[in-house]
Formats: C-alpha cells, structure tokens, sequence
C-alpha cells in the first residue's frame, strides 16, 4: 500500500495516478472503505513533506530508515522520499473529489464510453472466436477431433437405452463445427459400463486424443479468456465421463492449472471465470461423494442381477434402506456446488441404465423426492450460465419424469407409499413444471429442448396420464382457473407462434374435452372397491365406449 501511493504521488501522467492509486486501494485493503477526505489527505501530507522540484534544483537526501515514525503516516512519507528520488515528481496533489470520472453522480468520459467499449470489445472478442472455430482451431474443434478419433459401436449393444446402440453415427457429426451443446450431449449421454469401458479404452489409445488433452491443459493456462472458459469446461467433463480421464488429466498437471485460474480471477474480480475454474477442479479432486457414488452402483448391479425376474421380499427389504440413504444423499450433494455435477451424473445414468430393474426401488426414489427439491432443479437449470451443469441438470429433469412415470404403475405404490400415484405425480413433478409457466422467457427460450422432452413425457405412458387426470382431477381444474401468463405479441404470427412455450401448449391438451373423457374411461375400467386390493384392470364396457365416442365426436366437430 505504501509503495503503490508513493508510485501515484511521483507519477507524471494523472491518469497513471487515478489508475495506479485505485487499484492500490482495492489490492491492498482488500475492499476497505477509504472515503474521499482520506485520500486527499494523504496526497495532501505527501506533498508537504516533498521539496519544490525544478530542473536546476537538487534533491534532498534519503531520510534515514532508523529514524522513522512508529506511525503509518511517518512511512508513508520515507516511502514517498524514496520513490521521488527515481521518478520525476510532479507539482500537484491528488484528490478524488476534484475529478469527475471517478464520481458516479457526474458524468464524464470514463463513465459515458466505459460500457460500450466493453460491449465492443466483448463483440470483437466473439467474433475472432467463431472464426478460430470455423478454422477449426478452437476449442470445439479441437474436441470434435478428440472424439472421432476413438471406435465408436465396435462391438454390438443390446442394450435399449445405450447412445451406442441408439446412435450409429455417434461423433461423427462434430467434425463440422460442433457447438457445446453437441459436443456434452455425446459425452453426458447415457452409455452401458460396456460400452463406456471399450470407447474410453479407444482413445486413450488414440494420439490424437492424448494430445488434445494436452492442448486443453494448455489451454486453461492461456490470457483468452473465451477459449480458456471452454478449456476448463471440457477438463470437467471429459473427467466426469470416464476415470481414465480424470487420471490422464492430473498427470498432466490439470488440477495446478486450475487451482491458477481460479486464484488469479477470484482476484481480479473475475468470479464467472473463477466459479467455472471451480467447477471444474472439483471434476478432478472431489472424492467425498465418491464412496456414495461407489454404493449406490453396486446397489443398482445386485438389483439388475434378478432382472426380468422381481426379488424377492427378504432381498428387497435388505437393500431398500440403503437404496433410499444413497438417493438421499445424492440429492442432497446436489445443494453442493462442488458435488452437484457429479451427484446429477450418476443419478440420472441410474434411472436410464437401470430402467427396469429399479422400478422395485421406485418407493425409496419417491420418499427421498418432494416438489420442492424439483423446483429447485428447474431453478438450478434455468438460471445456471456453466453449458456442462446445464447439459448434466437437464439430463437428470428428463430422466426423473420418464423414470417416475413409468415405474410408479409398475409396483404395489399405494401400499408403500400411501399416495396415489396419480397424485404424487402431479404435486412432485408436474406442479413445480407449470409453474414454470410464470416466466415465459426462461421456460420457452433458455431451456427450450429439456422443456419440450418433459412435456412428451406427460403423455408417453398413457397409464401415468390417465391416472393422472382421474385422480388428481380437482387439482387440476383449481391450477387451470388460475390467470394465464401473456405471451409475447407480434405483428408477425410466425414469430409468435415460435415463441410460444412448450407449457402453454401442454396446458392447452389438459384443458381439452378429449383429456376429461380420459378420466372416465379411466374410472371405469379400474376396480378398487377395497383400498388393500391390487388394482385390476378389465375391458370397457360397450355403452361407456359409446358414450365416450359420442362425446369426442361432439368435442372434434364444435
């Protein structure tokens, strides 16, 4: 602090002594609240200790060290003296009241071309970066190579929910300027341990992929800004795809170059760049949740071992009380920003990859579950600016809807949890879902793709939407009467019609006729007289069918 205020009182160039001395300030209080009296003051005590400077004159002798003030005044001035016997001093004081940039009331250059210059700059900056990825020389180029060069479906999968099995062309498609969201879309699918094993196995085999990793590392240690956000993003994601990865990267030193951007940038004020430096050390330090992580798929093996045959009782109820601690403690991991990435991954592969053979362990699932907590994920989605929790977030959002809608009818849920499972549906999943609806921006453009995924899943498994509207009838009449939220105008109806949210059109199917004639087709085909009794299903009967088919006659026609 000393040093830097001597530096601001010898400077010749004001600008250099506003400059030099803010930062002094800032730097070296950390925050400090220095009014604009002090600041003066000091200017002020420097040059009345400080001889009358002219090009004949002399200067005066160094004061000596020994003799200084206990005070901090006193070392303020010797240090003055000292950085005045190398600098040419100038004849006038700083003072903060006397400048018009520096007060946020008075309007002055500094104030008026501040942000458009760096809104310029930031445009300029994106710019040259698109044009280094159409070159093929930026990050996202660089991770398009990496991926191709592995063998991807080398050996076939049955499995239905692999990407492998599903897509045959897998990373082929990122050779033509891929975007991020192409590029974690493949590494945050859903893959079978085969699957993942022989893929992860094939690049690190591969030059090109070790080099690359190599590049990214670099990269993250770089002064562009752009392309060390993505460097630091694919660091954590290609550590969260496979273990492999994550040993490769500390070897080659990932982890000191992130811990390097994350301190130079919480410095600097720079907390976006820094909490993604974060982000990513945690991808190759963390291990507290590993333990969990490690349980809870050992669980999901010895569950899958009996598939397609159920367990038995005594198995299912030496392993439900560990299943539900595990999901609890995953859900809970996800209020860490540190376990949050990791916490999503794996609990999403579990409901993908374990499709059928955890429908048993959907009671534990629910238990841990409340509408609160899928609130919060849809918020942890929306406002998030890090492309990887995005791409994690809105993974596990569409593989808990699918997952709980198809496994809620698969097993005796009214014994185990005392809610129907219409019910628990539409106050768990579907409430905190319309709600959305309040914010059309976030819901219809941030996070168009995941919001149009979930509300297929409404009626994907025609039980869970019949059910639904049968039992959870009065709920939904009491949320459609509430006031709608109004959509953007225009003088163009196409636009308009692009714009429109993906919930308002769902809301649109439930206000329906056709979705009331559901619920009673529902009813009847349903026996429950006695609470205690697994629901039966049985055949419609013909003057009902008739009935129905009168009413969505009259509901197409109107």
């Amino acid at each position: 602090m000393r040093k830097a205020v001597a530096w601001v009182i010898g400077g010749n160039l004001y600008s250099d002594c506003r400059i030099y001395l803010r930062y002094a300030v800032y730097t070296f209080t950390e925050r400090r609240a220095f009014s604009f009296s002090s600041c003066s003051r000091i200017s002020s005590m420097a040059s009345a200790h400080r001889p009358s400077v002219s090009s004949s004159s002399t200067r005066e002798p160094l004061l000596d060290r020994s003799h200084q003030k206990d005070s901090w005044e006193a070392s303020l001035e010797s240090d003055a003296w000292e950085y005045g016997s190398t600098y040419t001093q100038s004849a006038f004081s700083v003072s903060f009241a006397d400048s018009d940039s520096t007060i946020s009331n008075r309007p002055g250059l500094g104030l008026t071309l501040d942000k458009p210059l760096r809104k310029a700059g930031a445009k300029v900056v994106h710019l040259i970066s698109r044009v280094s990825e159409d070159l093929g020389r930026g990050p996202n180029a660089l991770m398009g190579r990496m991926l191709t060069s592995g063998k991807w479906g080398t050996y076939p999968c049955h499995n239905l929910y692999c990407r492998i099995h599903q897509d045959s062309l897998g990373p082929s498609i990122l050779w033509s300027s891929p975007s991020v969201e192409n590029v974690l879309d493949i590494l945050f699918s859903p893959y079978c341990p085969k699957c993942r094993d022989y893929y992860s196995e094939s690049l690190m085999r591969s030059e090109v992929f070790v080099d690359g990793c190599r590049k990214l590392v670099q990269g993250v240690r770089e002064n562009n800004q752009s392309a060390l956000r993505l460097c630091a993003h694919y660091v954590g994601a290609l550590s969260y795809f496979h273990p492999s990865f994550r040993c490769h990267f500390l070897k080659l030193k990932a982890d000191d170059a992130l811990r390097e951007l994350q301190g130079h940038y919480m410095l600097w004020e720079q907390y976006l760049l820094a909490r993604h430096a974060t982000g990513a050390l945690a991808s190759l330090t963390e291990t507290v949740i590993l333990p969990v992580i490690k349980t809870f798929d050992q669980l999901k093996r010895k569950v899958d071992q009996y598939f397609p045959h159920p367990l038995s009782q005594h198995d299912l109820s030496a392993i439900e009380h560990q299943t539900c601690e595990c999901v609890s403690k995953l859900l809970q991991g996800l209020n860490n920003p540190d376990h949050q990435i990791l916490a999503a991954y794996h609990l999403s592969l579990a409901l993908v990859l374990s499709y059928h053979g955890l429908t048993q362990m959907t009671a534990p699932l629910a238990r841990a579950l409340n509408a609160t907590t899928i609130d919060w994920l849809w918020q942890q989605l929306l406002h998030s600016d890090d492309p990887v929790a995005r791409g994690v977030l809105g993974r596990l959002l569409c593989n808990l809807y699918d997952f709980l809608s198809y496994a809620a009818f698969t097993s005796n849920w009214n014994a185990e949890v005392e809610v129907p499972a219409g019910v628990w549906l539409w106050r768990t999943l579907w409430v905190p879902f319309f709600d959305l609806k309040d914010d059309f921006n976030l819901a219809a453009t941030a996070q168009k793709l995941v919001v149009r995924r979930v509300c297929k899943v409404f009626f994907r498994w025609s039980r869970s939407a019949a059910s639904i509207c049968y039992e959870a009838r009065d709920e939904i009449e009491e949320m459609l009467k509430k006031p709608k939220p109004s959509t953007p105008s225009s003088k163009h109806g196409r636009m308009s019609r692009d714009r429109i949210s993906p919930i308002t059109v769902l809301m649109q199917k439930i206000e329906s006729p056709l979705f009331r004639l559901a619920a009673t087709l529902e009813k009847d085909r349903r026996i429950s007289e006695s609470p205690h009794l697994h629901e039966i299903d049985r055949a419609i009967s013909p003057r009902l069918l008739s009935e129905v088919s009168e009413g969505i006659a009259d509901a197409v026609f109107k």
